[in-house]
């Protein structure tokens, strides 16, 4: 309650009144004074209970709230335009006693059982270091979105229950109090080719909220079409440039991870030791495969409007039916079995081909499915031979998707430029109007930024093992690894040395480097004071000691 406090104020209640941004402190009204007509009522005595950098979300349980702060985060990666992402690493919950009502003894101790468990079941739940948030940009989508960031992909976040009462008290869109936080990992690092120039890359993993659980339990589809622990993971490089108004060039791949996509379950064994054994619903095995497949399809369709081919292809991408012929690639991990030894995963992925064999004869839609044992070729071949024919399972694929390329530029103030008040109130309409005169081909990014594509994503590969887990994270790693160069290859990085010459520039490159590091070192050890002397001790060519004599 930003503007006052309640029109009533009784012992033991309490209001959350918030500051502009960064900052947000929780109020706890202790006057027994029955009438508040104002804030800073002289009749009100408030006391400041804490600080925080961002409220994540707010619930009533009952008799008490639950509210959610975060108080300390950590800018883990940045994409182009300097749009930070922050994940959480210390958060709190805070609770606060509402007004009870009235019951009999015997119904006010079950229900204090009940709202117990409720509320620690919500308290526990792990949150430092496995959410981020972006405020400036929405990242619920495949970068670079054109969706301002107050309006995310609500299937990718967390706490949208949590945020329910500041949207439906308006406090949503452009004035929103609650950033979208997403689960994952969001990490990003700056580097330098094999030229001595410098270019980025961050990996962004958004995990779906809507069918998650640990591995023996959240398996298959659920009622609405959703496989079990669904990841959408983006793969994003781009080039620094040489001054400051030269454009961006950027790229991005995106695939997806999770469970296989119709209904199966596990039964456990042993207690849990050894493989647990898969079970196949025997009726409605398929219900829902359809469905997935067209969500999918419809989120990676290209878009129309950025389209830049000729005006024929432009007709194909804009028609009617578009995205029935964005093509889906299910790679699957999946142990085959052998003659040896009939394991229950064979008949997993037995009945996956199925399904995707079922999607294209009786459905029509582009899908395919490509299997590889990776145990089984592992032992056989060996990794590195395993690697080289997973790659060529996949260099066939992927030509058809492509991945999405384009630059950026800043064609007005961003988010920067400008103050907390300021950036939620203009963050759309400034970057939706500069997209607008750029004409066709170019979108929003932002505030104050513009993103000009040159190609768009095609489509998306799929991985998946039994519990989407170790081979799903080494499928996806390979995988992704054999796009990266082809987007380094797109944007002019020099990843390899592809000369004596090179190998000699990276050498001098990692030398200076190193140089300047210890020179740093030294005159910070050292302190202002002494900083000519500290330099003269530095050999700037090799950064070694001249005292040392080595």
């Amino acid at each position: 309650m930003p503007n006052g406090c309640p029109s009533s104020c009784k012992a033991g209640q309490h209001s959350l009144l918030s500051n502009p941004k960064p900052q947000h402190a929780l109020y706890c009204c202790s006057t027994r004074n029955s009438h508040c007509k104002a804030f800073n009522c002289y009749l009100c005595a408030m006391q400041v209970l804490t600080h925080a950098k961002y409220v994540l979300g707010y619930v009533v349980l009952g008799p008490v709230a639950l509210l959610l702060l975060a108080e300390a985060v950590r800018v883990s990666g940045t994409l182009p335009g300097g749009h930070e992402i922050k994940t959480v690493t210390q958060s709190k919950w805070h609770r606060i006693t509402l007004q009870q009502p009235d019951l009999d003894v015997t119904t006010q101790a079950a229900a204090k059982a009940e709202l117990d468990r409720g509320i620690d079941k919500t308290m526990s739940f792990p949150m430092d270091g496995a959410h981020y948030f972006c405020e400036t940009l929405d990242i619920t989508r495949p970068f670079p979105s054109q969706h301002p960031a107050g309006e995310p992909s609500w299937p990718f976040v967390w706490n949208k229950a949590l945020t329910l009462p500041f949207r439906t008290a308006g406090l949503d869109g452009p004035n929103t109090v609650c950033p979208a936080l997403l689960q994952g990992m969001a990490e990003s690092r700056d580097l330098e080719d094999f030229d001595g120039r410098r270019f980025s890359y961050c990996l962004i993993s958004r995990k779906c909220r809507l069918h998650v659980g640990p591995r023996y339990k959240a398996r298959g589809l659920n009622e609405n079409s959703d496989p079990g622990n669904e990841i959408e993971c983006d793969q994003v490089v781009w080039k620094h440039p040489d001054y400051s108004e030269q454009p961006i060039p950027w790229s991005r791949y995106t695939w997806r991870r999770g469970s296989v996509p119709l209904w199966w379950t596990v039964n456990i064994r042993n207690g849990g030791m050894g493989e647990a054994e898969i079970k196949i619903r025997s009726t409605n095995t398929f219900r829902g495969s359809r469905r997935y497949v067209r969500r999918l399809q419809k989120r990676y369709m290209p878009d129309p409007h950025l389209h830049q081919g000729s005006a024929d292809e432009l007709a194909v991408v804009a028609g009617t039916d578009a995205s029935l012929q964005v093509p889906v690639v299910f790679f699957s991990l999946l142990r085959k079995g052998t003659p040896d030894r009939d394991r229950s995963e064979a008949k997993l992925a037995e009945a996956f081909d199925y399904m995707a064999s079922q999607l294209r004869g009786m459905h029509k839609l582009p899908v395919s499915y490509v299997a590889l044992d990776w145990h089984q070729m592992d032992k056989e071949l060996g990794s590195e031979a395993l690697v080289e024919g997973f790659w060529a399972q996949l260099s066939s694929l992927l030509p058809s998707q492509g991945f999405a390329l384009g630059t950026m530029s800043k064609v007005g103030p961003d988010h920067t430029d400008s103050d907390g008040q300021e950036l939620s109130s203009s963050i759309s309409s400034s970057g939706g109007s500069a997209a607008a005169a750029a004409g066709r081909g170019c979108s929003p990014v932002g505030k104050g930024w513009v993103a000009r594509w040159i190609k768009q994503q095609r489509g998306v590969t799929r991985y998946n093992c039994a519990d989407s887990l170790d081979r799903t994270n080494v499928g996806s790693f390979f995988g992704a690894v054999q796009v990266f160069i082809e987007q380094c290859r797109e944007l002019d990085i020099a990843i390899a040395a592809t000369s004596s010459s090179a190998a000699s520039m990276a050498r001098q490159a990692l030398v200076r480097r190193q140089a300047a590091a210890a020179t740093a070192a030294v005159l910070a050890a050292a302190g202002s004071s002494s900083t000519a002397a500290a330099a003269a001790v530095v050999n700037p060519a090799t950064g070694q000691d001249k005292r040392s004599g080595s």
